[in-house]
């Protein structure tokens, strides 16, 4: 479909839809949406959606925020990605107390600091710490790559530890 800008040149704006098919293996086709405006091109949709493997130690219960978090940044969306990150922790720390109620972030990240094994809790990355961190930009509306990139190096390296010193996973 093309459409032309009014009141500008004329400038023209056009979206692309191209689905696309592997040759060799015949596999199911790929679709894409691609925007013009102008002389710029830029991603606007795709399907299937991307999948990311995530490790093994990340939580199932919880695994599909943690991925949903990781699809979000890689399409440009870090503050969608800030949020399910957050998410990802909060409801890890729920199941992990047995929370139920209403229950503020910095609370239920104390809570779950305090069932972690007393030898172990310092050395894991601090879910109370990132907690806050992630939530002030989700506060501001502030879409930060870098910030990103660190709690989901931290995150990840709290499960990994968690994984090497054997601490079980809630039911």
């Amino acid at each position: 479909s093309s459409e032309y800008q009014h009141g500008e040149k004329s400038q023209r704006r056009d979206r692309l839809y191209i689905t696309m098919q592997c040759q060799r293996c015949l596999g199911k086709p790929e679709a894409f949406i691609v925007r013009r405006d102008g002389w710029r091109l830029s991603l606007h949709g795709r399907s299937p959606m991307e999948h990311v493997e995530v490790p093994k130690y990340i939580p199932k219960k919880e695994r599909d925020y943690f991925r949903d978090a990781l699809i979000a940044v890689h399409g440009g969306k870090v503050l969608a990605g800030l949020f399910y990150l957050r998410t990802f922790m909060e409801l890890f720390a729920r199941r992990a107390t047995g929370e139920t109620g209403r229950r503020y972030g910095d609370e239920l990240m104390e809570a779950y600091y305090a069932i972690l094994p007393p030898a172990h809790r310092d050395s894991l990355p601090s879910f109370k710490e990132w907690y806050g961190k992630l939530s002030e930009p989700l506060h501001t509306g502030r879409a930060d790559a870098a910030l990103f990139e660190e709690a989901h190096e931290a995150i990840d390296r709290h499960f990994d530890m968690r994984r090497l010193f054997k601490i079980a996973e809630p039911q």
